[in-house]
This record gives C-alpha cells, sequence and structure tokens, in this order.
C-alpha cells in the first residue's frame, strides 16, 4: 500500500502534482511504498494551482528556493532513518539530476521524466517516467488516410530542430515557430495547426528541445503517428516494459539524413504494422495520467 509521508504546506502547489497525488492515493497496489506528500521539484508547462507557472525552460530555480532544499533534505534524513522503506520520489525537473542527488541511498526510487543514460549508469534505482500529457487526442479513430508522411511543428529550442527544415518537401512537412505550441493542460486549450499537422502525419519527429524529454511523444502516439525520436542518450519512458524498437524510430543526430532517406521508402506492410502497435501500447500505458501511474508502480516491482 502507498502511505504519503513528511507534508510541508510551504511547498508550492502544482495542478501535476495534485493529478499524481490523487491517483496515487486511490492506488490499489499491494506494493509498500513511501511518497513525499509535496512535489520536490516544481516544473513545468503545468501551472501551479494559483495559475502561476513555478519554473522558467532554461533556470533550475528549484535548487534556488530553500523550501525545496530543505524539504529535499528531509526526504533523505527519512530515508537514511527509515532505511527498510522504499521511498518513491518523482521528479520532473528535466534540470536536476535527482538520480545523482541520491545515488547513495539506495532506499529511494526516483522516476525521473528526463532520465540519460549517463544517469542510470551512476543509480540503477531510477526509473523513466513520461511526462504526464497535457495535450493528446481523446479520439479512438487514428488510423484515417494521411496527407503527410513526416511532419514536425515546434519552436527553435535546440539546432537539430532548425537542421530539420532542410528536409522541408512535397510529403514532408517542418515548421519552426517562434513561440511555444499554444496548449493549457487545465483549459484543454491546443494549437490547432499542431493538432491538424499530427492529424495528418504517418512518421511524427520527436526532436529534443532544451532537454532530453519531450511531452511531443505521448502527444504523436495519441494521434496514431509513429513516434521517431531525435535524443541522444535519452531513456526512453518505462524502458523495462516497452519495447520501443518494435514499433518507433530512434534517431542518432549525425544520422538524421540516411534516416530521413530510409522513412521515404519504408513500406505500407511495416508503416501498418508500426502504427498498430504504437495504438496498442499507447493505450496499454501512456493513454492517461492513471494508466502511467499504474505502470509506474508496475515498474518499481521490476527493480
Amino acid at each position: 500500500m502507498i502511505q504519503f509521508i513528511l507534508e510541508d504546506e510551504t511547498i508550492p502547489k502544482t495542478v501535476y502534482w495534485q493529478t499524481i497525488y490523487e491517483i496515487l492515493k486511490k492506488s490499489k497496489t499491494q506494493y509498500d511504498l513511501y511518497v513525499p506528500f509535496e512535489d520536490i521539484t516544481c516544473e513545468t508547462n503545468w501551472p501551479t494551482l494559483n495559475r502561476v507557472s513555478p519554473f522558467v525552460r532554461g533556470e533550475l530555480r528549484t535548487l534556488n528556493d530553500e523550501r525545496i532544499i530543505n524539504y529535499l533534505h528531509t526526504i533523505i534524513e527519512f530515508a537514511l532513518k527509515n532505511n527498510q522503506k522504499q521511498i518513491l520520489c518523482i521528479n520532473n525537473n528535466p534540470f536536476f539530476k535527482m538520480g545523482a542527488y541520491v545515488k547513495n541511498i539506495k532506499n529511494i526510487i526516483v522516476a525521473d521524466i528526463n532520465l540519460s543514460e549517463f544517469d542510470r549508469s551512476i543509480n540503477k534505482n531510477v526509473i523513466s517516467m513520461p511526462a504526464l500529457p497535457i495535450n493528446c487526442n481523446k479520439s479512438t479513430n487514428k488510423n484515417n488516410r494521411r496527407e503527410y508522411l513526416i511532419s514536425f511543428r515546434g519552436k527553435n529550442s535546440h539546432p537539430i530542430r532548425k537542421y530539420l527544415e532542410k528536409f522541408n518537401g512535397n510529403n514532408i512537412k517542418i515548421e519552426i515557430i517562434n513561440e511555444d505550441v499554444n496548449i493549457d493542460a487545465v483549459e484543454n486549450k491546443n494549437d490547432k495547426d499542431y493538432i491538424d499537422l499530427l492529424s495528418k502525419t504517418i512518421f511524427a519527429l520527436v526532436p529534443r528541445g532544451d532537454s532530453l524529454f519531450s511531452y511531443r511523444l505521448l502527444e504523436v502516439m495519441s494521434f496514431g503517428c509513429i513516434p521517431v525520436i531525435i535524443s541522444d542518450g535519452w531513456i526512453l519512458p518505462f524502458d523495462r516494459s516497452i519495447k520501443w524498437t518494435e514499433f518507433s524510430y530512434k534517431v542518432h543526430y549525425d544520422l538524421l539524413d540516411e534516416s530521413i532517406e530510409y522513412l521515404l521508402h519504408v513500406d505500407d506492410k511495416e508503416i501498418e504494422e508500426k502504427r498498430e502497435l504504437t495504438n496498442k501500447l499507447y493505450a496499454k500505458y501512456l493513454s492517461t495520467p492513471e494508466k502511467i501511474i499504474e505502470n509506474l508502480l508496475d515498474e518499481i516491482t521490476k527493480l
């Protein structure tokens, strides 16, 4: 069973963490697990409960907040004093290396949305967790005919994204925009151009931005697009459970030209098989916050 520990009213409240908390609270798992009451990292595109974002991309504000630092130290003290108890810490700040921070404390499990190969090399007690979906397709019809073979729409937040423009062509559409894709997790607002593009795409590019992970991964899968992930060193979500190589493509930066050329010649049978498996695995593991938390708990048992 899950028990919540170390309540602290001074920590900023976020919609992201409130969502996780409510799902964990209802969990029927028999696994003994202790979870901090509060959001220890305060990421995000998700707002705080007072509609103000606690986090700005490119800034590690978490570790500049004395309240958060004190809370992290409280968690570590609890873990050291209760070394028979398994403590789950969810890190949803892409610039805070929580796994490294607690690498010598074996009873803390870290679920991280931005887990790198290096992170896991220094701490095996970590799980790659997908960021909770912000804006995903709720329709079950994901097999409609597609106008574009390959597409991407997003902000120029990493050189690899700008590089993608060179591939624009008849059935490839790359749109680099000056602002963030306009979506809202709470009010369900979205970027209509982005939604329209995904609904017409077969292979959706998922390039890294200012961090390794991307909300785009779950978004493109929700539209039945085959993900083409361009993020060297990122350990993909739930990698102990999901065989990403069976339905997606992970492309090294240096082989991007050759990879795009390969996608131009993928036959219809391979496309059909990968789209079918994309839809199946998305529905099973990633389609709702509840599914994500359910599979997070399952990943913990695999440790």
